[in-house]
């Protein structure tokens, strides 16, 4: 990649890029931010470039439509600027990235299906269609939100584990509150029958009973809400996609 402008340092910078042909932002959904998409009504478009919002920011660019980019060897001009997207590590935004206008360099077709139409019945109409074009031609259907398991499949991972030792925590403090609770009731044993006997409650004995260890539950609960709080959110600060805080 070159550009007007661009430094030594500049050559180190490394761009994601997806080689593509017409109607591939309105396809994908992508966001433009300036520009336009390839069209087939200019014939310089395939001659053309798309920039992403953070390409543009690292050369520099103050007006990016109309620039002059040299790729891969050849001089483009830049007909659109995109928002940022993910690609490729679904909790972060993609390096700097291009899209190129260029026929027959892809094995892979990005299509969107029509929703008014059944999954299956548009997926056996692209087998047919391949098959048709070239009955030797083994066809691989990937769906997006599968794509996107897989990539998530660490955190899913993540997600059952603490699941699972979270509430094997929660099990054994329980027990060993019961065990506590049990020992101190059997100790006072003899108080809980005089109180009875002078007209304490049900309501008051377990309020006597159970208020030292509310108490340490209390201040527990203090200590470990902002702690995890922090915790979670230091966690979360890892991913530039993220949820919020709830």
């Amino acid at each position: 990649m070159q550009w007007e402008g661009m430094s030594a340092a500049d050559k180190l910078i490394d761009f994601d890029q997806i080689y593509t042909t017409y109607d591939f932002i309105q396809t994908t959904g992508i966001t433009l931010l300036a520009g336009r998409d390839f069209s087939k009504k200019f014939a310089s478009d395939t001659a053309g470039i798309l920039l992403s919002k953070k390409a543009v920011e690292a050369m520099g660019l103050k007006n990016p439509i109309g620039a002059r980019i040299i790729n891969q060897g050849e001089s483009r001009t830049v007909i659109g600027v995109f928002n940022d997207m993910v690609w490729g590590d679904r909790t972060k935004f993609a390096v700097p990235m291009v899209i190129t206008f260029e026929k027959g360099i892809s094995e892979d077709i990005t299509m969107r299906l029509n929703p008014a139409k059944s999954i299956t019945g548009s997926t056996s109409l692209i087998e047919h269609i391949v098959h048709e074009l070239n009955p030797n031609f083994p066809v691989d259907i990937r769906f997006l939100d599968k794509l996107n398991e897989v990539k998530l499949k660490n955190e899913a991972t993540l997600a059952k584990l603490s699941n699972v030792f979270g509430g094997l925590a929660i099990f054994i403090s329980c027990l060993g509150l019961f065990g506590l609770s049990a020992f101190s009731i059997e100790q006072r044993t003899k108080e809980i029958g005089v109180r009875k006997v002078l007209g304490a409650s049900v309501a008051e004995l377990t309020t006597l009973l159970s208020m030292n260890f509310i108490k340490l539950v209390g201040i527990a609960i203090i200590i470990a809400m902002p702690a995890a709080y922090l915790l979670m959110d230091n966690w979360l600060d890892s991913f530039e996609v993220r949820t919020a805080m709830s």
